[in-house]
C-alpha cells in the first residue's frame, strides 16, 4: 500500500471519528461542545483497527522480495511480489530491490613488470532472491561500499598482477574474464550476484606510453621498409626477366638469320656447283655472242689478250 493512499485511509477515518464524537449542532449553534463518548470509543476502536489494517497487509512490487521480520528479528519467511498479510504489530515487511544495477568504479594497480595500469571497471549486480535474508541482516542496503567497492579494486590488482603491461592490451578479453570470475566467486558468498563485468581501456604512466608508441612506430618503419625492399625486389626481378626474354629473342632472331642466310648460301653454292657441272666452253661462248648487238663485225680487244670465235660462230 503506497504512502498516499495510507494517508488518505488515516484521514478518512480521522474525518469519521470526529463527526461521531463531535456533536455538530452544538458546534453550530456555538454552544459548548458536547462530546459523545460512546463516538470517541467507536472512533478509538476504527482508529486502531485502521492502524492493525494497514501494518498487517501490503504488496511486494515485481522486482523485489519482502522479509519478515518479527518484533525487529528476521524469520525465514520471504514474500514473493504480491500482496500479503502479517500479523500486525507484531510482525513487520523489509522490502528488498533484486533488480539489476551498475556500479562504476576507477581501479589502478601495477602489472607483473612493474608498470603502473588504470582502468574503469563497470559490474552488472543484483540481489539473489533466495538469500535475501542473509544480505539484510550481513549488510542491511549498503552492499555497495561494503562488498562491492574493496572487492573490485583487489580483484584488479590480484588478476592485473599476473601479466605484464603489454599483455594487459593484448589480451584484455582473458584479463576481463579473469576479473569477473574472480568479482563473482568473492561476492557470491554475500549473496549478491554479479551478471557480467565490463573494463575501459588500461591506461599507463606518461613514459610507458611514449615508449610503446615509439615501438609501434619502430615496427611501422620496419614493416614499411621491408614492404618497400620486397617492392625493390620484385621489380628487380621484374626487371631482370625482361631483360633475359629480350635477350633470348634476340638470340633467336639471330639464329634465324644465321639459318636463313646459311641456307641462302646452301642453296646458292648447290646451284653454282649445278651450273659448274653443266657449263662447258660452247655453251660459254653462246652466250657471249648472245650478248652482241646484231651486226658487230669489229672487236676490239686488250693488248696481248686473244679472243678467236669459232669460224661456225661468225656470219
Amino acid at each position: 500500500m503506497s504512502p498516499l493512499l495510507q494517508l488518505g485511509i488515516l484521514v478518512f477515518v480521522v474525518i469519521i471519528g470526529l463527526l461521531l464524537t463531535v456533536d455538530l449542532n452544538s458546534v453550530l449553534q456555538g454552544k459548548t461542545i458536547k462530546v459523545r463518548w460512546w463516538g470517541l470509543t467507536i472512533s478509538v476502536v476504527l482508529l486502531f483497527s485502521t492502524f492493525a489494517v494497514e501494518g498487517s497487509a501490503g504488496q511486494v512490487g515485481a522486482s523485489e522480495r519482502g522479509i519478515v521480520l518479527r518484533l525487529g528479528a528476521t524469520t525465514d519467511r520471504i514474500l514473493p511480489p504480491g500482496l500479503y498479510f502479517v500479523t500486525p504489530f507484531i510482525e513487520t515487511v523489509e522490502r528488498m530491490d533484486i533488480r539489476t544495477h551498475a556500479y562504476e568504479a576507477p581501479a589502478s594497480a601495477a602489472s607483473k613488470d612493474l608498470q603502473e595500469v588504470s582502468t574503469t571497471v563497470t559490474i552488472n549486480y543484483r540481489i539473489d532472491p533466495t538469500q535475501v535474508t542473509k544480505v539484510y541482516v550481513d549488510l542491511r542496503r549498503d552492499y555497495v561500499n561494503v562488498v562491492l567497492k574493496p572487492f573490485v579494486q583487489e580483484a584488479v590488482k590480484s588478476v592485473t598482477a599476473e601479466y605484464n603491461a603489454g599483455d594487459l592490451i593484448t589480451l584484455r578479453p582473458k584479463v576481463r574474464s579473469q576479473i569477473e570470475d574472480s568479482l563473482k566467486t568473492r561476492v557470491g558468498q554475500y549473496g549478491v550476484i554479479v551478471d557480467n563485468v565490463s573494463i575501459t581501456d588500461f591506461s599507463f604512466s606518461k613514459v610507458f606510453t611514449d615508449a610503446i608508441e615509439a615501438k609501434v612506430g619502430a615496427a611501422q618503419d620496419a614493416e614499411r621498409a621491408k614492404n618497400k625492399l620486397l617492392q625493390i625486389e620484385v621489380e628487380a626481378q621484374q626487371a631482370k626477366a625482361q631483360a633475359e626474354g629480350q635477350r633470348d629473342a634476340t638470340i633467336a632472331r639471330a639464329e634465324g638469320e644465321a639459318q636463313a642466310i646459311l641456307r641462302v648460301a646452301t642453296a646458292q653454292a648447290e646451284a653454282n656447283k649445278l651450273v659448274a657441272e653443266t657449263l662447258t666452253k660452247e655453251i660459254i661462248l653462246y652466250a657471249y655472242v648472245q650478248k652482241l648487238a646484231d651486226g658487230t663485225k669489229v672487236i676490239i680487244l686488250p693488248n696481248g689478250q686473244q679472243f678467236i670465235l669459232p669460224s661456225e660462230l661468225v656470219h
